[in-house]
């Protein structure tokens, strides 16, 4: 049986991703692991590699729900 809490969806507030988005173009300018600071943070990879695609093509961190 699937416990409840495992199947809660993590949020994110905006202010934490664009801060996670600012460090992971600093590591990016010293050739660190955007891969590893995500970790850290307990972010997927692949959600922080999407919120830094969002800004550097769209200036946002997040899409616009409606």
């Amino acid at each position: 049986m699937t416990d409840s809490k495992s199947l809660l969806r993590q949020r994110y507030t905006p202010e934490f991703k664009l801060r996670l988005v600012r460090m992971a173009l600093k590591t990016l300018e010293q050739n660190g692991s955007v891969a590893a600071l995500a970790r850290e943070h307990n972010v997927n990879d692949n959600f922080h590699f999407k919120w830094i695609r969002l800004w550097k093509n769209e200036g946002r961190v997040a899409k616009l729900r409606g």
